[in-house]
Order: structure tokens, then C-alpha cells, then sequence
């Protein structure tokens, strides 16, 4: 792309989606998200032409004025790897997977604080006649507010209305019932064990 700066300032040029992009720094550098192309600067009042290339993780951006001059420099970032983010039902999609050849192979893995997945991660081969895939994991986690949790993410962070989270609020019905039963047992063995404890006493003192 060619760009002409008349000033610097902090703006975003090209915006990729999923909270990435190439902006310009209020000196008139670059920055990928928020990491700076240190030692690459653009020439004010002049025109720029600046090209990104990518190789798995590692991102290098090319500068080249009309007088000639030329810089370069590769960042390897996290930023760069393909991700999505599931919706209120769990679904995702992640668009614009490149591949070279005839194809390249990727892992797709669930991530999602402490949680485990089953399985930890998929293969997928993306290429010319394999474009569309898909790879579904299971939450194995356990956590006795896993119900809970889920429902207040998914309505807090994900929009998810009260018809959505509605298993989850079962469950956790179930569960209080679930508990309160046992609490119960307990109690019951508990006082089970103290009168025979005192009928005992009783008879000793007899």
C-alpha cells in the first residue's frame, strides 16, 4: 500500500479484524496491534510503500520511499495466530486460513482458562480441495460451579438471553437438590449416631 502522511499521529491504517491491525505511531512509526516495528519510520509529506509479509508466526513489514530508501523488520507474534471466539451456542468460525503448495495442516486447540477439552486439539489439513472443516470439543472440566460459571460468561460475555442459559439453571437446581439431599443423609446419620450415643449414657448411669 502507498501512503502519503502530511503529519504523524496515533491512527490505524488497516484494520484485519479480531483486534489486529497496522498503525501508526504518533512519531510515525509502525505497530502491529500493539507491538512497534522499532527502527522503521515513515517520511513525512512523502509517498511510502509499505508491504507485510507473513510466515507462519513471524510478520515482517517492508518500507520503500520513491528517493530509494528502504527498511525492514520481522516481529514473531502471538497476535498471529488464527483464533475465534465461540458464540453464545458455542459455535466459531476462523476465516482466512493461508496454506502453500498443496496444502498445510493445522491444530486446532480449545482454550479457555482451566478448563479441559476433549479432545486436546484437532488436525485439519487446509488446502485448494479442502477449504471447509469441522472440529467440535467437549468441555470435561470439573468444577462444582461449572453450571454457574458458564451461565453468568455466556450471559455477561456472550449476550446469551434466559432461554439460552436455561439448561444451565436446570442444572444447578439439580445440583442444590442434589446437595441438600446429601446434607440431609448426613444430618440424619449424624443424629442417628448421637441418640444411641445417649441412650448409652443412660443405661450406664442406670
Amino acid at each position: 500500500m502507498w501512503l502519503f502522511p502530511e503529519s504523524f499521529s496515533e491512527s490505524t491504517i488497516a484494520d484485519f479484524g479480531n483486534g489486529t491491525g497496522l498503525g501508526m505511531t504518533a512519531s510515525g512509526g509502525l505497530a502491529f496491534s500493539s507491538q512497534t516495528f522499532s527502527g522503521i519510520t515513515l517520511r513525512q509529506n512523502a509517498y511510502n510503500h509499505v508491504a507485510l509479509t507473513r510466515s507462519g508466526r513471524v510478520l515482517t513489514c517492508y518500507v520503500v520511499s520513491l528517493s530509494g530508501n528502504s527498511s525492514s523488520l520481522s516481529l514473531q507474534k502471538a497476535t498471529l495466530t488464527l483464533k475465534a471466539k465461540t458464540d453464545a451456542d458455542g459455535n466459531y468460525i476462523i476465516q482466512g486460513i493461508p496454506f502453500s503448495g498443496e496444502g498445510s495442516t493445522y491444530s486446532i486447540i480449545p482454550v479457555y482458562g482451566i478448563h479441559e477439552f476433549k479432545p486436546a486439539k484437532a488436525l485439519r489439513f487446509v488446502g485448494r480441495n479442502s477449504m471447509v472443516h469441522t472440529a467440535d470439543f467437549e468441555d470435561v472440566s470439573s468444577f462444582p460451579s461449572t453450571f454457574g460459571v458458564r451461565a453468568f460468561i455466556r450471559a455477561n460475555s456472550m449476550g446469551a438471553s434466559v432461554s439460552q442459559i436455561l439448561p444451565e439453571i436446570r442444572y444447578l437446581w439439580i445440583q442444590a437438590a442434589a446437595y441438600l439431599g446429601m446434607a440431609c443423609l448426613v444430618y440424619r446419620y449424624q443424629f442417628r449416631l448421637m441418640r444411641k450415643a445417649t441412650g448409652r449414657r443412660a443405661s450406664l448411669g442406670n
